[in-house]
C-alpha cells in the first residue's frame, strides 16, 4: 500500500519553527519594577493616618520625670505578658 504526503509533516515542522523561534526572543528593554496598592489598601492608609500616636518629646520627657520621681508604676505582669507573647510571636 502507498501512502501520498500530503504536506503534514511540512506544516507541523513550520508551526514548531514558529512557535520555537518566538520563546527565544529576549526582550532588549529591561523590566521595570512597580508596585500597586489596592483599594483596600488605601483605605487601610488612610484610616491609620486619622489615628494619633503619641510619640512625642513630652511623653517621653514626661516618663523620664515619673522614673527620677519614683512614680513610673506600670503593671509587672501586664508587661511580662506583653515580653512572652512577642517572643512567642504572638504580638499584635
Amino acid at each position: 500500500m502507498k501512502v501520498n504526503s500530503l504536506g503534514a509533516d511540512n506544516n507541523v515542522i513550520r508551526v514548531h519553527s514558529l512557535y520555537s523561534s518566538n520563546s527565544r526572543k529576549i526582550s532588549s528593554t529591561p523590566a521595570k519594577d512597580r508596585i500597586e496598592i489596592s483599594e483596600a489598601g488605601k483605605m487601610l492608609s488612610s484610616l491609620c493616618s486619622n489615628f494619633q500616636i503619641d510619640n512625642s518629646d513630652s511623653k517621653v520627657e514626661f516618663i523620664k520625670s515619673e522614673v527620677q520621681n519614683g512614680t513610673y508604676n506600670r503593671n509587672s505582669k501586664l508587661v511580662a505578658k506583653k515580653i512572652v507573647d512577642y517572643f512567642k510571636g504572638r504580638e499584635v
